[in-house]
């Protein structure tokens, strides 16, 4: 049978992906605990009324908060597959922590209600006692600003912040955080101390929260 050069091609490809799917198919684990469960996989896994790109943001983004020693370290060696290298051994206190990371930037993005359910298995696969760590999270709502007002006793201040509001980080529809507010009170101390009120300090200054819920009113 003759084959052209074109199909001789697409047949040396055909057979590198099934060897590629059969060298990869057990993912390669290196330096792993002896005789000790390690983390294998993590997965976060999201609930709420969402649109699709928020949803994929946000899952992308709270991968990030698995506590280090809960993290798997994944490196990819071909397309979609991938190595394993020193995982760590497996600490049920770091979901824990996990949880507060994870929450702490749903706060920051404006979700306040958020509630957490882990799950964990646990897999032998010959020596090896693999965990699969998943966060399921009910993200909700999201608490955005609504008004933003700015009132000073004096008229040069007030006229001041006025002029320099397109530099300001919180906006009307933005997602509403303790820490955006907290940002918006050092920037217009430093504002107001380059323009030789350098007496004055973020103490000084005061924000108010107008909502029913008393858990968004403490910024600290």
């Amino acid at each position: 049978m003759h084959l052209t050069g074109k199909t001789s091609f697409m047949l040396r490809l055909v057979y590198a992906l099934v060897f590629a799917i059969f060298f990869f198919a057990c993912t390669p684990v290196k330096n792993f605990p002896v005789n000790q469960p390690f983390i294998f996989d993590n997965k976060v896994i999201l609930e709420g009324n969402l649109t699709k790109d928020e949803k994929k943001r946000l899952t992308t983004e709270l991968d990030n908060y698995w506590y280090d020693s809960v993290k798997a370290r994944k490196a990819t060696v071909l397309l979609f597959f991938y190595s394993l290298k020193n995982p760590p051994a497996f600490d049920t206190t770091n979901v824990t922590r996990s949880k507060k990371l994870m929450n702490d930037y749903l706060n920051s993005q404006g979700y306040y209600y958020a509630s957490f359910k882990d799950s964990i298995r646990i897999d032998t696969i010959k020596d090896q006692q693999r965990v699969y760590a998943s966060m399921k999270i009910s993200t909700g709502k999201n608490i955005r600003f609504d008004s933003i007002g700015y009132q000073l006793n004096d008229s040069t201040l007030q006229a001041l912040t006025v002029k320099d509001l397109p530099a300001s980080s919180i906006k009307k529809g933005l997602p509403y955080s303790k820490q955006a507010i907290s940002q918006e009170l050092d920037r217009l101390t430093l504002l107001y101390r380059n323009n030789g009120y350098l007496k004055l300090y973020k103490d000084d200054l005061r924000a108010e929260v107008d909502t029913i819920d008393k858990q968004l009113m403490t910024l600290s």
